[in-house]
């Protein structure tokens, strides 16, 4: 005999075939997580590494030039690449650190609402808070040494000719653990939280641009999509990187130090802020804070589109 199926039974397994269809799953919604963190990583790095290499310069050796001033200057006495010193490495790496990201947000946010889980959280912004949390905790494994690279590379007067021999010579001088990942300590306390910020932001933020029908407006007026996650992720990268510039200030000091000036982190601190005054923790404000939104803003463009794309 046959097995008699309700039409209550019938109407909850359609529900959830087309809530599998809606919010894809498992491996296949890893791996659209994955290439579309990477995609967005490389989107953002190419629209702001120039202010980036002025924001590392500003912090590493201060002066009273503004954020376009140095600049102009770079170029004119570096030439017209200069901004772009130090672009490989997080060229490449950005995409694997956006993918790491992304794929390590959406299954922590998923377990997060889960009422069945043992972590359930309710609100949604607490969600994407915690979430965040979690994919900044985990996406350090690769911004650490990428970024000891990068640094490197873009402070003024730099000895090395390219990424692979920074890479090599930190290595070979300090081994990996005390050479490519000097500074993992303090790059950790600024991406866990910075990242949860950062999520919580841009879902805040959305859902203020967004009005009772469901579309996006701004003062009244309907706005593109894409206008909505371009000012609501630039938006978003500036409140988190306004909250942790104090601490990246001392991370990329710490990590640009080839001389052994400083033993550790809170060294760097202690001696920083002795030799500057407490004006040195918010040195390249400007520039990190044009960076952030134009980074930022690229990378969900670039990841909600591509995400769109691949789910047509």
């Amino acid at each position: 005999m046959e097995p008699i199926i309700t039409a209550f039974e019938l109407e909850v397994y359609d529900r959830e075939l087309s809530q599998e269809a809606l919010q894809p799953i498992g491996l296949m919604g890893s791996q659209l997580d994955l290439f579309c963190g990477f995609v967005s990583g490389v989107a953002g790095i190419a629209a702001g590494h120039p202010l980036d290499t002025i924001r590392i310069r500003q912090q590493t050796a201060p002066t009273k030039q503004g954020t376009f001033g140095r600049l102009c200057a770079m170029l004119r006495t570096e030439g017209v690449l200069s901004p772009f010193r130090g672009i490989v490495p997080p060229l490449a790496a950005s995409g694997f650190q956006n993918a790491l990201l992304f794929a390590s947000y959406a299954p922590a946010q998923r377990y997060l609402s889960d009422p069945t889980s043992a972590i359930h959280v309710k609100s949604r912004l607490g969600q994407a808070f915690l979430a965040g949390c979690v994919a900044g905790a985990a996406q350090t494994l690769v911004t650490t040494p990428m970024e000891l690279v990068k640094v490197r590379m873009q402070t003024p007067g730099s000895r090395y000719s390219s990424s692979l021999q920074c890479m090599i010579a930190s290595v070979r001088t300090s081994g990996i653990r005390a050479g490519l990942f000097k500074g993992y300590g303090v790059t950790f306390l600024r991406d866990c939280p910075n990242i949860g910020i950062y999520f919580l932001s841009y879902e805040f933020l959305k859902d203020k641009l967004r009005s009772s029908n469901g579309r996006f407006e701004l003062a009244g007026r309907q706005i593109d999509g894409s206008i909505a996650v371009l000012l609501a992720g630039g938006t978003a990268g500036m409140l988190s990187w306004a909250m942790s510039s104090p601490i990246d200030v001392i991370k990329t000091r710490y990590q640009g130090d080839t001389a052994g000036l400083y033993h550790s982190a809170r060294h760097t601190f202690a001696s920083s802020y002795r030799a500057h005054g407490p004006g040195i923790l918010f040195q390249g404000f400007a520039a990190c804070m044009y960076r952030a939104f134009v980074v930022n803003g690229a990378t969900f463009c670039a990841f909600e589109e591509s995400r769109r794309l691949l789910t047509l």
